[in-house]
Parts: structure tokens; sequence; C-alpha cells
């Protein structure tokens, strides 16, 4: 019983570690993003590559149609993407 409490624990910090690290990284991205925004910077995919590769830079804001790299969504699994 006291190795089924043990693991069961281990489990449960392990994954209280992991949501904690994840919320923090999260928390430095979008800090981040508003500085840069202040500065009217802003993160871009490098030639707008759609390549899994792709490089990010800093940019200056586009206002126009042509915005779709510096335009970014969070979802749930913990990614970040580009639109």
């Amino acid at each position: 019983m006291k190795a089924i409490l043990s693991l069961a624990f281990s489990f449960f910090f392990f994954f209280l570690i992991l949501f904690l690290w994840k919320t923090f990284l999260l928390a430095i991205f979008i800090l981040n993003l508003e500085t840069q925004e202040k500065w009217l910077m802003f993160l871009q995919v490098d030639g707008a590559s759609t390549k899994n590769d792709g490089k990010i830079i800093l940019w200056t804001a586009k206002y126009n149609e042509d915005r779709d790299n510096q335009l970014w969504y969070y979802q749930q699994e913990g990614w970040i993407y580009s639109q």
C-alpha cells in the first residue's frame, strides 16, 4: 500500500511541476510580447515560412493583410503556433 501511495504522490508531483513550468514559460512569453509591442516589434516567422524549422525573428509591426506571420495562438496542449 505504501508503494502505491508513494507512486501516486510521485506522479502527482511530477505533473504539478510540469504544469507550473508550462505556466511559467507562457507567462514569460506573454510578458515578452507585451514588452516588444511597446517598441513596435513583434515575433515573426522569417520569410513567412511554413516549414517546421522556420526561424523566429523580431520585426516591426505590420498593419496590412500581410501580417499572418506575426499572429500567434496558444493551444491547450501547450504549443504556440503562428497563424
